[in-house]
């Protein structure tokens, strides 16, 4: 429990003694007017993935002409640094996403093959590939695909083979 007048919650630069309800009510006011000054005064547009944006980026896309070229992105995002859908950011740089897992799955031990995967961003890493950010719509839409175990269902979804070979 907490009390009302823990000095916790005062600030010693006022001559007031603040109680817990001070700082709640001062809190809640900067908060209105951050939302506010960024996103307008109605409430509806005060949403966490407009504040929280990811944008899925490659070294190259940080030299801003390169940018719509190798960087994919921003979007709105729903996670946070303490929940299951992690995007976490950097207190410097808030609230952008600089964080979040490379793959997602879920795992049926009773039956393998009704396990399910997604990677944040897609299955490659060539920048001309159609693969290259397709599973990204998917994470923030919070879908899956089937992750096979079984050699006989890869091969049968499979879209191609790629053999290396020794010199």
């Amino acid at each position: 429990t907490i009390e009302q007048d823990s000095p916790l919650f005062d600030d010693i630069t006022t001559d007031k003694t603040e109680t817990v309800t001070d700082a709640v009510t001062e809190a809640f006011g900067e908060a209105v007017a951050f939302l506010t000054d960024e996103y307008g005064s109605d409430p509806e547009n005060w949403q966490w993935g407009r504040v929280h944006p990811i944008e899925f980026a490659h070294i190259f896309g940080e030299v801003a002409p390169l940018r719509p070229f190798f960087n994919y992105g921003p979007f709105p995002f729903t996670g946070c640094d303490q929940s299951i859908n992690r995007g976490g950011y950097d207190q410097r740089n808030p609230y952008n996403v600089n964080i979040t897992a490379s793959i997602r799955y879920i795992v049926d031990f009773s039956d393998l093959e009704n396990s399910l995967i997604v990677l944040s961003t897609g299955q490659s890493g060539f920048l001309g590939s159609p693969h290259r950010t397709d599973m990204a719509d998917m994470l923030l839409e919070g879908t899956y695909i089937p992750w096979y175990m079984d050699r006989e269902n890869f091969e049968d979804t499979a879209e191609g083979v790629i053999t290396f070979m020794p010199k």
